[in-house]
């Protein structure tokens, strides 16, 4: 435990899917899926917040049985699985979208931007856009993401560039935008020496989303517990109630959370951990 918090039964389980219940295919792990459905089974609802789009997690979800609401693009987009219905929708405004794709255009950076339900990119972006949906029919490469063809995108809620490190932190620096933006490695399992930039509104975070999620669940956010590995996961693991980091997080994602489940994604099995040991819910092996 790295830090202590008052104990509180918990009501709502929220889970990141990219390197907490995924294995590095991007499959669930099926133990996870088993105690998905056993604590869903004992009244505790679960819940996903994730960096995805939503129609590359809306499988997912699922065929976890997790059909309610969840958030999307790091809390940009909260949808109902069951309804495909949007809560929130934290859209860019059109100038700043338009400041920050000016910026970026100088750039050697592969640009994306990501709307409710497609992403729009140029042709040399396309491998890049399948990072954020692998369904082709959602991604639409245009001529330029300078021109009136941005307008097919149904709002936008993120600008994703993908690069070289020095170009990424480049890019960044060159946002003076009024808009929340990050720098990150992109994982393991995907192209090694990539960076992404990710520039996002700035009332959209993991840690905002729990909060709008608790509220729809009707309970306090003393009764939430989340669970996370990445960088954008401490947000959310810094205000629930009761947290757990992966094994494999780093020292400061680890810090932001309550607990480190004795877990990597390699492994499998942290939400199965969690509910045997937290929730005292058994699961089927």
């Amino acid at each position: 435990m790295t830090r202590s918090k008052a104990s509180a039964p918990s009501a709502l389980l929220a889970v990141d899917l990219d390197g907490t219940i995924l294995d590095a295919d991007g499959r669930p792990h099926l133990a996870d899926a088993e105690a998905l459905k056993a604590l869903s089974t004992a009244g505790v609802p679960a819940t996903i917040v994730t960096g995805r789009a939503y129609p590359r997690m809306r499988e997912i979800a699922r065929s976890l049985g997790v059909l309610g609401p969840v958030a999307c693009l790091d809390g940009g987009h909260i949808v109902n699985t069951g309804s495909d219905e949007t809560t929130v929708f934290h859209e860019i405004p059109v100038a700043t979208v338009d400041s920050v794709l000016s910026r970026l255009s100088r750039t050697a950076l592969h640009v994306c931007v990501c709307g409710r339900h497609t992403v729009l990119h140029e042709p040399a972006s396309e491998d890049f856009a399948r990072l954020l949906l692998r369904r082709s029919e959602r991604t639409h490469a245009i001529a330029s993401l300078l021109g009136p063809e941005l307008e097919r995108c149904d709002g936008i809620s993120a600008v994703f560039a993908f690069g070289l490190r020095d170009d990424v932190e480049h890019g960044a620096d060159s946002i003076d935008a009024d808009i929340t933006v990050g720098v990150l490695p992109l994982r393991a399992n995907r192209p090694r020496g990539l960076w992404v930039l990710v520039a996002r509104p700035n009332e959209a975070s993991k840690g905002a989303a729990l909060e709008h999620l608790a509220a729809i669940y009707g309970v306090d956010m003393a009764q939430t517990v989340a669970v996370g590995d990445w960088l954008n996961d401490i947000p959310m693991l810094s205000i629930a109630g009761t947290s757990f980091a992966m094994k494999h997080a780093t020292a400061d994602v680890q810090s932001a959370a309550t607990h480190v489940v004795p877990r990597t994604t390699d492994d499998g099995g942290a939400v199965a951990w969690i509910a045997r040991k937290y929730f005292g819910v058994e699961v089927a092996q």
